[in-house]
């Protein structure tokens, strides 16, 4: 069963202004965003999660071991302060979608840690090397949870009744570059034992941070080996994060757009033509469409697809009976089958990029940097939760659940 707690955590003192030292997480931001967040404040949060790297880099002076510096500094400084109380955190976002507002509600704790896919926490998509090197060497040199993972507990109601009842104190508020409204809570004492029995037997299905979740138990296992003493209980045994209520209405998913790049134009102007003899083409796709191209899906329905290049655009319907997902179906029937892209291109993303921005994605066709994007209908909360409760595993990727949690809000420590 999942085990949640509360926890010490820290959080950003009234020294700083809140909105200029948050982040969103890491695997968003780029040179461009990191630049900015720079110097928004010498306290941004970024420094610690994602900061820079220098030519003149070695073992003992790198990214890594400036945010454990950084941390200490604002420590001592007191820009950062642990609060004296183990307590649950609530986190509130406020936004809108194609006209429609939204409000999504989290309870931000610490989960002890179990393999995925083996008790309550669930995953439901692959995951990369590369992050989690990374990641790992964040956590062994900083001893912190900088950002935490998107869990979604499988609810019949009570723990959304749980949030919704709960007694709040505010603690910061700020509204982003995107318009969403951030506001985050610290949870009553009163509150927290409703909370703690609502999960007690729930099942917890990974949303986002697979790659956080997996570096944090290889990091317990190192710590465990290191521990003679070892008990369990350890804060290493555990990791922050965010939990949302299936019931929630504010849980949206929005499709991640595949850019197709290092791909011979004969090539896919051959696939291009398979693709067409294979599936049931529906309309075409004209440039000024190509940015509506999620509504179009939506409407068109599951198991249509749209593909758009500089030479052609075109919706296309792969006609299958089984329950299997229409992001797998893309991998497999279109990249794998038709394109020939292998398994290996895939994970090392040497063929294929990730972009959750459409107008981002055809950035780079039009120009002439990659070759193709690809679009999809995103599966619902539902069938993500059904479909990994069956121990199948989704491509890397397959779901964007808008809007990302920032990072800054509340840290935790792993000592």
């Amino acid at each position: 069963m999942a085990v949640v707690c509360p926890f010490k955590g820290y959080i950003y003192s009234d020294k700083v202004s809140i909105g200029e030292v948050v982040a969103p997480p890491y695997d968003v931001i780029n040179e461009e965003m990191q630049e900015r967040l720079y110097h928004l404040s010498p306290y941004n949060v970024v420094r610690l999660i994602l900061g820079k790297t220098f030519p003149e880099d070695d073992e003992k002076n790198n990214r890594y071991t400036r945010a454990a510096k950084y941390l200490a500094e604002w420590k001592q400084k007191g820009i950062l302060k642990q609060l004296p109380e183990e307590r649950f955190f609530a986190y509130h976002q406020r936004f809108n979608i194609e006209g429609k507002s939204f409000i999504r509600k989290a309870v931000v704790g610490r989960i002890k840690l179990e393999e995925p896919g083996k008790g309550s926490v669930i995953p439901h998509e692959k995951t990369l090397s590369a992050p989690k090197k990374d990641r790992f060497l964040l956590f062994t040199h900083t001893k912190m949870n900088l950002s935490p993972v998107f869990g979604i507990a499988l609810d019949e109601g009570d723990f959304f009744k749980a949030i919704e009842e709960a007694s709040l104190e505010l603690l910061f508020k700020f509204t982003d570059e995107d318009g969403v409204e951030h506001e985050f809570f610290l949870v009553s004492k009163e509150a927290t034992e409703s909370i703690q029995s609502s999960l007690t037997n729930k099942k917890i299905l990974i949303a986002d941070g697979h790659h956080r979740y997996e570096t944090a138990i290889a990091y317990q296992k190192e710590r465990m080996k290191s521990n003679p003493n070892h008990t369990g209980e350890e804060p290493y045994n555990f990791v922050m994060m965010a939990i949302v209520s299936s019931k929630d209405p504010g849980l949206v998913v929005l499709p991640i757009h595949r850019v197709i790049k290092n791909f011979n134009n004969e090539k896919l102007a051959n696939s291009f033509s398979k693709i067409k003899e294979e599936f049931q083409e529906v309309g075409e796709v004209f440039p000024k469409d190509i940015l509506s191209i999620n509504e179009k899906l939506k409407h068109l329905g599951k198991r249509h697809f749209a593909v758009y290049s500089q030479q052609e655009g075109f919706t296309f319907k792969i006609e299958d009976n089984t329950d299997e997902l229409d992001v797998v179906l893309l991998h497999r029937k279109v990249f794998q089958d038709i394109m020939g892209i292998t398994e290996e291109e895939i994970r090392e993303k040497l063929k294929i990029e990730y972009f959750k921005s459409i107008r981002e994605a055809v950035k780079l066709i039009e120009q002439g940097t990659a070759q193709a994007v690809f679009s999809y209908v995103p599966p619902t909360v539902e069938e993500i939760a059904r479909y990994s409760l069956q121990g199948r595993i989704m491509p890397q990727k397959s779901t964007y659940f808008y809007p990302k949690f920032f990072s800054g809000l509340v840290l935790y420590s792993l000592e």
